[in-house]
């Protein structure tokens, strides 16, 4: 009869947010700070673990409460999950 409603899937507020954009760039929101700042590797505290970005010539481009833009040469992301306390 009628047509299948979709309804848009929504992150929740307190999760974070990874937005990988081709092999330069990687978004994250809703991160908790930075552990490990390096060149060849980033690793940023997020609410259930870390997210580790490896690459070469990575930079912080961006960086609020909120977000946290990194660039480079991203090779790769990894969740790394466990206690953060």
């Amino acid at each position: 009869m009628g047509k299948k409603q979709q309804k848009a899937i929504m992150p929740q507020t307190n999760k974070p947010l990874i937005e990988i954009l081709g092999n330069n760039r990687v978004l994250i929101e809703h991160h908790k700070g930075i552990c490990i700042y390096e060149s060849q590797m980033m690793q940023i505290r997020v609410c259930y673990g870390f997210i580790e970005i490896s690459g070469c010539d990575l930079t912080i481009t961006c960086m609020s409460r909120e977000q946290l833009v990194i660039t480079g040469k991203i090779d790769g992301v990894r969740l790394l999950r466990g206690d953060i306390g």
